[in-house]
């Protein structure tokens, strides 16, 4: 498993049960120019603590935003976003946004 296996793809996003396709909507349309997701990474690589300090922008500000890899799922599969390659880059921005809202279910809907 990688954060990024060797390049960002706009393909490289696949929609889980959660019903946030507005945001992997523009996470997948950031990724049709690959430093815009490239940049949001600090934390470039898997490591053995399992943290990522990501940066997303709220209200047109940088925010930093540190999340674990600890991500739900069902049947051993990724029960929200997931990546048809061995990577988690999409997963990491997609737990950091339902972290500045409290919660996936707040990012449910838009």
């Amino acid at each position: 498993m990688k954060v990024i296996a060797e390049d960002v793809d706009p393909q490289d996003i696949c929609q889980g049960e959660l019903g946030d396709c507005y945001f992997l909507a523009v996470i997948s349309a950031c990724a049709e120019e690959p430093r815009r997701v490239l940049e949001r990474f600090i934390t470039k690589s898997v490591n053995s603590a399992g943290v990522y300090l990501v940066t997303l922008y709220v209200n047109g500000v940088v925010t930093p935003v540190i999340v674990d890899d600890w991500l739900p799922s069902v049947y051993n599969k990724a029960a929200f976003c997931s990546s048809k390659c061995d990577e988690i880059w999409g997963c990491i921005l997609e737990k950091a946004w339902a972290k500045l809202h409290g919660s996936y279910g707040r990012t449910a809907g838009g």
